[in-house]
């Protein structure tokens, strides 16, 4: 029967090692708790919710994920404490269920010469649902990204918690979770920008929900302009294109989209209409083929009061969401 503690697999190891006649480590050790050899702790393939959208060889290449992975091999080297490794045993692997940049700073360290035989481990009780909830909630790795808290919330959702248990368990707003499960419906490239931080994920949604699939190429395009405006400004020597491009990002300043008309505008829009039709019958013909239009007091300050409707939502700023202030 597969191992589906350390203890259990622990004592499988030894017994197979005495059955052999093999005397040797079988690296794992129960003192003050317990300590895995570092070979024996592996990965899960897309369990980590870190990087979601992007492949892991792309994410693990960002320069604030190999920051934060060089910090911490150089904690190991010089022997520094270091929360230990969340694993869970399934089947008789030893998989991390927190940790993962902890265990790829282990192995730098390791190939840059650090002698690390043990890794102090803590060993996760709980099913899947517990080991999920793990990721979103605990404090000893980098953040997560408002998508990859989105996919915490959709795995949840998917073992059958409602919206108020997940926002109950994770420490945050009903709304917050609901917001987050409607990003995971965007297309993937969407998140793939938010993910390379080309866009925020609030903005993100905001485009998506008012364009649909056109979101996509209305970032596409504006990242384009940037790009063409930094590759003008290196070949004026005003500045390293390269770097320009890296920090290339739309936002609601940057991109230029239509006005949007407010309710306000809209009814006045209507009533200011109807009255200039009324006053279109009068209109009389010159002799210069121009139309001459007199209007009546009444349609004049309707139209007076349009364009003040008008100048006021231009000049307005945009109105945040208080519920998704939380997701940037």
């Amino acid at each position: 029967m597969p191992a589906q503690s350390l203890r259990a697999l622990n004592d499988d190891l030894k017994k197979k090692n005495k059955d052999s006649g093999v005397d040797e480590d079988v690296g794992t050790t129960k003192g003050s708790g317990w300590s895995v050899a570092p070979e024996l702790i592996e990965e899960e393939e897309d369990f980590n919710t870190r990087g979601a959208f992007l492949n892991k060889k792309e994410y693990f290449a960002q320069e604030k994920v190999k920051a934060h992975i060089r910090k911490l091999a150089d904690a190991y080297k010089r022997g520094d404490y270091v929360p230990p490794l969340i694993v869970k045993v399934v089947d008789d692997r030893i998989l991390v269920r927190d940790g993962h940049c902890r265990r790829r700073a282990i192995q730098l360290a390791i190939s840059e010469g650090a002698e690390i035989t043990r890794v102090r481990v803590e060993e996760q009780a709980g099913d899947e649902a517990a080991q999920t909830l793990l990721i979103v909630t605990s404090n000893d790795g980098a953040p997560l990204s408002v998508l990859e808290r989105a996919v915490v919330y959709g795995r949840l959702k998917g073992f059958g918690w409602d919206l108020k248990k997940i926002a109950s368990h994770v420490g945050v707003t009903t709304n917050n979770v609901r917001a987050g499960l409607s990003m995971l419906e965007m297309p993937i490239e969407l998140k793939q920008l938010i993910q390379r931080e080309k866009v925020s994920a609030t903005y993100g949604l905001e485009l998506f929900t008012e364009h649909g699939t056109k979101a996509v190429q209305i970032i596409k395009d504006d990242l384009e302009k940037q790009e063409a405006t930094n590759k003008a400004k290196g070949k004026e020597g005003e500045g390293k294109s390269k770097e320009d491009d890296k920090k290339a990002k739309v936002t609601k300043k940057k991109l230029s989209k239509e006005p949007r008309m407010s309710k306000q505008v809209m009814n006045d829009l209507r009533t200011s209409f109807v009255a200039l039709s009324t006053d279109l019958d009068k209109a009389q013909k010159t002799d210069t083929g121009t139309y001459l239009l007199e209007v009546t007091e009444e349609t004049l300050e309707l139209l007076s009061k349009l364009k003040e409707s008008i100048a006021k939502t231009d000049n307005q700023e945009p109105e945040t969401n208080p519920d998704q202030m939380d997701l940037v």
